[in-house]
């Protein structure tokens, strides 16, 4: 502009935009359905800042990590800042059920509900995806495998043994010298069962009355019986012998033998275990007292009497008014005799022939004696009297 001076110049003057400084924030949150945005501010505040997530624009909604560029979008300005948006899962509750069940041959799965509902849950028995099948304790594990939900759950699966009927059979038999088994039957049909007899697992042998237990052993079922086993005595037979005897002044036994042999036999006589010594009959029992084997025999003893000798003396005798009694001696001495004189007890008086028994009434012997009494009439003196008289 100066009078003396012609010139000029021409050129651009350049502004640069200032550096702002950004931070992201919120860079961290949780899944809930709706969509998650990182915060991100400017110094000098107030400046414009645009955000985009992992290449788009919009806010991201799902689990996961996204990558977060916020850049200043103002004239005068110019920054940037680079982060991690993680948006966690969501904790899901998760409740498992069905957890107790009973063993039917079938796979047994829990089952599991999700809050919120819908959810995916996988389920693990002892660590394996397939459900069991025999009884036993399993601990169960639920995992939700949603991607943005995050959950779990523990708990036992516990299959019960099912209940079998238990049968028992064969619990009457009889005494043989063999060992005596119940029998058992199970419904299903096939399981183990055991068997005890008063506590111990040998089958009795001996008669007697055994309470007999049996038990399930399978694993996948449970069950009892109880019982009682008896095995009866066996029968046998008993025959008597020596039921005729003659008395001697000792005891008078009966003998008995058994089929089988060897078996104790009790003989009672009328009642009494004392065996007779007497002359006469009595009713005998005899009585298997084996614990073993039942069995009686009945007769009777008759100890008849022994013949004893009877002589008859005095048989000859003079009337003289008096009763004219005979006599009797026996061998063995001293028994009792019956006198009869013509069939009277009554001794005769008059003279005559008497037949005469004597009979031996000792109930330990028989014997009698037969003769005749012959009376003989006594001698009377005659006198003559009136010799002399006259024609």
């Amino acid at each position: 502009t100066d009078a003396n001076y012609p010139g000029s110049a021409s050129g651009t003057w350049v502004i640069s935009p200032a550096t702002a400084t950004v931070t992201l924030a919120n860079l961290e949150q949780t899944y809930d359905d709706s969509a998650k945005s990182a915060t991100a501010t400017s110094d000098p505040a107030g400046v414009s800042v645009a955000l985009s997530s992992g290449c788009e624009c919009r806010a991201p909604t799902d689990a996961g990590s996204y990558a977060v560029e916020a850049t200043v979008t103002d004239a005068n300005y110019t920054g940037s800042a680079s982060g991690t948006l993680v948006i966690s899962p969501a904790t899901a509750t998760v409740i498992l059920a069905n957890l107790e069940q009973t063993y039917d041959g079938s796979a047994k799965a829990v089952t599991a509900t999700s809050d919120p509902a819908g959810l995916t849950v996988a389920i693990t028995y002892g660590g394996s995806s397939t459900a069991p099948t025999d009884a036993g304790s399993y601990p169960v594990e639920a995992t939700v495998t949603d991607s943005n939900y995050t959950g779990t759950a523990s708990s036992t699966l516990v299959i019960a043994p099912a209940t079998a009927a238990v049968t028992l059979g064969n619990l009457e038999q009889t005494y043989d010298g063999s060992a005596k088994a119940a029998t058992v039957t199970s419904d299903p049909a096939g399981l183990t069962v055991t068997i005890t007899y008063g506590g111990g697992s040998a089958a009795p042998t001996e008669a007697g009355s055994y309470a007999v237990q049996a038990t399930v052993t399978d694993a996948n079922y449970t069950g009892t019986a109880s019982g009682t086993l008896v095995i009866a005595p066996a029968a046998a037979t008993v025959t008597l012998g020596n039921l005729e005897q003659t008395y001697d002044g000792s005891a008078k036994v009966a003998t008995a033998t058994s089929d089988p042999a060897g078996l104790t036999v009790t003989i009672t006589y009328g009642g009494n275990s004392a065996a007779p010594t007497d002359a006469g009959s009595y009713a005998v029992e005899a009585t298997v007292t084996d614990a073993n084997y039942t069995g009686t025999a009945s007769g009777t003893l008759v100890v008849s009497p022994i013949a004893a000798t009877v002589t008859l003396g005095n048989l000859e005798q003079t009337y003289d008014g008096s009763a004219k009694v005979a006599t009797a001696t026996t061998d063995p001495a001293d028994l009792t005799v019956a006198l009869t004189h013509g069939g009277s007890s009554t001794a005769p008086t008059d003279a005559g022939s008497y037949p005469v028994e004597a009979t031996v009434t000792d109930p330990n012997y028989s014997g009698t004696a037969s003769g005749t009494l012959v009376i003989a009439p006594a001698t009377a003196a005659v006198t003559l009297g009136n010799l002399e008289q006259t024609y």
